[in-house]
């Protein structure tokens, strides 16, 4: 399992990859390690899938853990802003960009629109971010690359098992 002292306060990391390769995974152990701190995390599921139900079942999951699945890429944005808002620390899993927004083009203009000002209260809020994207074979189009501190690209399926 990857150390949480590999992300950093109050940056974006983000995770791509192809389908099976381990982004969602590498998130789980990071979003246990931050509530075993006494961290939140606010898990906010872009596939719809229920991923984060997982993450749930222990004892300090029910302080510290909010799993959402937004309807809207205006919902993510305000369940976001105002996590950070709170000025907690903790972590925030945008787990696939791609299930929220399919299109690569509202993927861009959601970050055009968006990410600027989450960025901002990011650095001010301590908090940690991830962002999981699928890799395409033209690199990743939908602009997040400007605004991440980190990258994480994950190779072939369950490379991290």
């Amino acid at each position: 399992m990857r150390p949480l002292s590999e992300l950093s306060p109050g940056r974006l990391t983000l995770l791509s990859g192809c389908m099976g390769s381990g982004k969602t995974s590498l998130c789980y152990g990071w979003a246990q390690q931050t509530v075993a701190c006494g961290e939140p995390v606010l898990w906010l599921d872009g596939d719809q899938n229920c991923s984060h139900i997982k993450l749930t079942k222990g004892s300090n999951y029910n302080d510290y853990f909010w799993g959402y699945r937004p309807q809207t890429p205006q919902q993510a944005f305000d369940l976001a802003l105002a996590f950070l808002r709170l000025q907690a620390g903790g972590l925030i899993v945008l787990d696939s960009l791609d299930g929220l927004l399919p299109s690569s083009g509202d993927q861009r203009t959601w970050t055009k629109r968006f990410m600027p000002r989450l960025i901002g209260t990011l650095h001010l809020s301590g908090s940690r971010f991830l962002c999981t994207v699928q890799a395409t074979p033209h690199g990743n189009r939908n602009g997040l690359r400007v605004y991440a501190y980190q990258q994480i690209e994950l190779g072939d399926s369950h490379d991290i098992y």
